[in-house]
């Protein structure tokens, strides 16, 4: 699993506005060499990555609160999902002074190969 807090890019989001187990396996089996990855970014690519120069970024912070919050009731891919929704939808950037960075927003990225759910023991 990685999780990289980093830009992929100048382009800026305006946002848009919205109204409203087991199963039978023989023993030895070939999986792909790129099999069971997990890579989490910060944001979309060619995007903006934002952060608060007191809290640090929206993706680490929101990432942090919802594993320590949710870690032991959800698989990694919920948490996840989690964790796009909260940016997503609780964080507008604010720099009045330069309307071209104003009211921007982030969306995280997963890119998933896994194979089988990730879960975390209590």
């Amino acid at each position: 699993m990685f999780f990289i807090q980093a830009c992929q890019g100048e382009m800026f989001d305006s946002g848009v506005l919205v109204h409203d187990s087991p199963i039978d396996q023989p023993s030895y089996f070939m999986v792909p060499n790129y099999a069971d990855f997990l890579i989490f970014y910060s944001t979309f690519p060619g995007f903006y990555s934002w952060r608060n120069v007191e809290n640090g970024s929206w993706f680490i912070q929101t990432l942090c609160d919802v594993l320590d919050q949710y870690s032991n009731k959800f698989d990694m891919m919920t948490l996840l999902t989690i964790v796009s929704q909260k940016v997503a939808i609780n964080y507008e950037s604010r720099v009045p002074n330069d309307l071209t960075m104003h009211k921007k927003k982030q969306i995280p990225c997963v890119m998933s190969t896994l194979t089988r759910l990730i879960t975390f023991l209590n």
